[in-house]
This record gives C-alpha cells, structure tokens and sequence, in this order.
C-alpha cells in the first residue's frame, strides 16, 4: 500500500507540473505571438470579443 501511494503522489505531482508549465507556455505564446489573421470565434463562448488578445482579456475579467 506504501508504494502504491508513493507511485500516485510522484506521478501526480509530475502531472500537476507539466500541466502548470504547458498551460503558462501556451498563454505566453498566444499573448506574445499572436497572428494576424487569427479569429476567435466567439459564438461558442457568449462573449464578444473577435481576436484573441481580446478573448484573453475578457476572459480574466470574468474569471477573476
């Protein structure tokens, strides 16, 4: 049973890691390297923003 918890507690804390670090890589590279002619489709989500600096934006303001 000790090792079952320990197998658990090393892997989920490796997931809950890589998850951290890939979700800031994302919103870094989105926020710093948008495109142009990137669109954001906002029918899905109910809000009214059409680019993605702007989904961002709107986004944490409702999060927070």
């Amino acid at each position: 049973m000790k090792k079952i918890k320990e197998f658990t507690k090393r892997y989920l804390t490796g997931f809950v890691i890589g998850s951290v670090l890939f979700g800031t890589i994302s919103v870094y590279a989105v926020t710093n390297f948008p495109s142009n002619q990137t669109t954001y489709d906002h029918s899905v989500s109910g809000m009214t923003s059409t680019n993605v600096q702007d989904a961002l934006d709107e986004l944490y303001n409702v999060c927070k």
